[in-house]
């Protein structure tokens, strides 16, 4: 099952930071045998106690279903919706395969720090020897987006690696090579969503997981100091015309648009209110007309930088309320919630800092980018498989050993991890030869 997880991880990212033309072939070809393994896992090895455990999700997959039946765009919808499925059935077999294992998640999170910083790396070397490849333009001007389409995947990964490097339990060189690049990339992508976000997560992360806190905060502060001459000396100087446009401080009142926008959504969901406009297409909400979506200008812009888009909602529970309505809103939030408790509630042991601040980093991103969506970008596909392993947790017996602090350097036996943990794994932890 690793080599189908490295698959989808190489897939999906390449698919956005490299020119292969039609991203739907990649996505096949990496979601397709991730179909195939779960699937072929949960009939052979599932348990009866699956679709108890998962059942939020399973609901909320069954709903966006229905939504290909109130949209104009079935089909699309239900492609949409079986990639999706596809990956979290996969997750949920490699997941359920991991129970004997004391370090879970190691390779999948290490796989994914590995590739993020081979991304921001290059993404860095172009913006001090190609810029124009890095930067696009936009109705508030030139923003780095690095490898990826959009400044906002570039934040998603950066930020999401930043996390990674400081709390992954893989050898220190890659973690600190991770935070070296992440940092500056988050910092030049001027999303501020991401800055909070990821400030926020570490935060609450290292407040509950931290064993020498004032340690971890007092190198923060100096990596922070630092960081600045690090990046004068790598010649990555910054006017001050150019920290203006990276903190885009005129577009702070109304949220670059957002507000606008979200009015304007909220008041089409009363048009649908029960299932929406279908998964993935909330923005046909935006349409008035009776054939292809309405075009709206990009408020605000010159005649070089104006052009035609059609609405991003910069929302993900608002994309949520137009995608599937109502009823799909709920559940989704429901999800994220629940993903959250599970995981804070029941590792006690303290000892999955890095996945607490991926649930963390991506929720408070989600309130101004749609981070947590469908399986066509991995940040959101990595959310779902930490939010599926939050749910699969069964609360540590009263009187158990504990196990070791994020980053305390202590492994515990493996049998007594089993048999206190995890009480009935023998009936359903056999490895799926792949």
């Amino acid at each position: 099952m690793g080599y189908v997880f490295a698959l989808l991880v190489i897939a999906l990212v390449g698919k956005d930071v490299l020119p292969f033309g039609d991203s739907y072939v990649l996505r096949g070809i990496s979601e397709g045998p991730a179909l195939m393994v779960g699937l072929y896992w949960l009939m052979t090895w599932g348990s009866a106690d699956l679709p108890k455990r998962y059942a939020l999700v399973f609901a909320y997959l069954a709903l966006l279903l229905l939504t290909s039946v109130v949209s104009r765009r079935p089909l699309y919808v239900v492609v949409q919706t079986s990639s999706l499925i596809a990956t979290i059935l996969f997750f949920i077999a490699y997941i359920e395969t991991q129970r004997k294992e004391i370090h879970k998640n190691k390779a999948a999170l290490m796989m994914t720090a590995l590739v993020f910083t081979a991304v921001c790396l290059a993404s860095l070397i172009l913006a001090y020897d190609r810029p124009q490849w890095v930067y696009e333009s936009t109705r508030e001007g030139y923003r780095f987006n690095g490898l990826f389409g959009k400044a906002a995947m570039m934040g998603a990964a950066s930020g999401i690696l930043f996390g990674l490097s400081v709390l992954g339990r893989w050898n220190w060189p890659l973690r600190i090579a991770g935070l070296f690049v992440s940092l500056p990339c988050l910092y030049l992508t001027g999303s501020r969503t991401f800055w909070v976000a990821a400030v926020v997560a570490l935060c609450v992360t290292a407040a509950f997981y931290f064993k020498h806190k004032r340690t971890w905060t007092t190198a923060t502060i100096i990596f922070a100091a630092i960081l600045p001459l690090m990046m004068a000396a790598a010649d990555l100087r910054i006017s001050s015309k150019e920290e203006s446009q990276i903190l885009r401080e005129k577009s702070i009142t109304n949220l670059s648009g957002r507000v606008t926008i979200w009015n304007v959504a909220l008041a089409k969901f009363w048009n649908r209110p029960f299932l929406g406009y279908g998964f993935t297409i909330g923005a046909d909400a935006f349409d008035n007309e009776a054939q292809g979506l309405k075009v709206m200008k990009a408020p605000g812009t010159d005649a070089q930088h104006q052009r035609s888009f059609t609405p991003t909602l910069h929302d993900g529970f608002i994309q949520a309320l137009l995608d599937s309505g109502a009823l799909g809103a709920f559940l989704y939030v429901a999800i994220i919630g629940y993903a959250l408790w599970a995981l804070f509630k029941r590792d006690t042991a303290r000892q999955y800092g890095a996945e607490l601040y991926v649930l963390i980093f991506m929720s408070l991103s989600n309130v101004g980018e749609t981070v947590i969506f469908s399986a066509a970008m991995y940040s959101g596909v990595l959310y779902w498989y930490i939010a599926i392993f939050a749910m699969s947790l069964r609360q540590t017996e009263k009187g158990a050993t504990a196990l070791p602090r994020a980053g305390s350097g202590a492994r515990p036996a493996a049998a007594g991890f089993d048999r206190l943990r995890f009480p009935r794994v023998r009936r359903q932890t056999h490895s799926l030869p792949v």
